[in-house]
């Protein structure tokens, strides 16, 4: 029951902290998706967040932010 609470108090500071972030609001995409994975990684207690899209065709998707909590570093572009 605890742990619930916790997992749903962090949740609820996570979507705080994104309704809050300048970036969604100001256009910026790049900088708003490095903050969405980051926080979600951290929030779900992953290692790793990513975000892909389908590419124009719908015959591949392609990584457009990654975030490697461990490295705290963000890559993009990977095709599958």
């Amino acid at each position: 029951q605890k742990q619930r609470q916790q997992f749903l108090h962090n949740q609820q500071q996570a979507q705080m902290e994104l309704a809050r972030s300048w970036e969604f609001y100001h256009g910026d995409i790049d900088q708003a998706f490095e903050t969405l994975t980051r926080i979600a990684a951290r929030t779900l207690q992953v290692s790793r967040a990513s975000i892909w899209f389908y590419t124009p065709y719908h015959n591949a998707i392609e990584c457009v932010k990654l975030y490697e909590q461990e490295k705290d570093c963000y890559s993009q572009g990977s095709k599958l």
